[in-house]
């Protein structure tokens, strides 16, 4: 199955997620951009292809604040089961300078998986699918009809 998600991270630090990516074994990584202030990074696995584009707050500032706002919109009109969860959902996405496209193709496999959530960790990240949140660990944080069954949590 291949994926197409978001990452609205409260850290923007570019070298410690191309750090998270080289430090992959088996995988062939192509970057576009400066290595300091990357734009796009390709991962090639064997079985997957993920490419991770780059969005900040400080480059991209319309783009950048129309998907923060969207977004916000959708979490903060969602009902919810859990306010705590919400809350900390929506204090994360206000806290937001940069965001991390990513799409897997042709098949999000066992690689790409713990790729993304150690990048939603280190960049104290959430993921969105288009339609529910996700934390560090895959759990369901906020889903459209308001399901919430963990909150944000990150290592460091």
């Amino acid at each position: 199955m291949s994926l197409n998600c978001s990452v609205f991270c409260v850290k923007n630090d570019p070298a410690v997620v191309l750090e998270k990516v080289k430090s992959l074994s088996n995988v062939e990584v192509s970057i576009v951009g400066e290595e300091s202030s990357w734009l796009s990074v390709e991962v090639a696995t064997g079985e997957a292809t993920m490419v991770i584009t780059r969005l900040d707050s400080d480059t991209a500032v319309g783009e950048f604040d129309d998907l923060v706002d969207s977004t916000l919109l959708f979490a903060e009109s969602a009902p919810s089961q859990n306010d705590d969860n919400k809350e900390q959902l929506i204090e994360a996405l206000n806290g937001c300078t940069q965001i991390l496209g990513v799409t897997v193709d042709p098949d999000f496999d066992e690689t790409c998986e713990d790729l993304l959530f150690a990048l939603v960790d280190s960049a104290h990240g959430v993921v969105f699918t288009g339609n529910l949140f996700l934390n560090v660990q895959g759990g369901l944080v906020l889903d459209m009809e308001g399901n919430s069954e963990e909150g944000l949590t990150w290592s460091e």
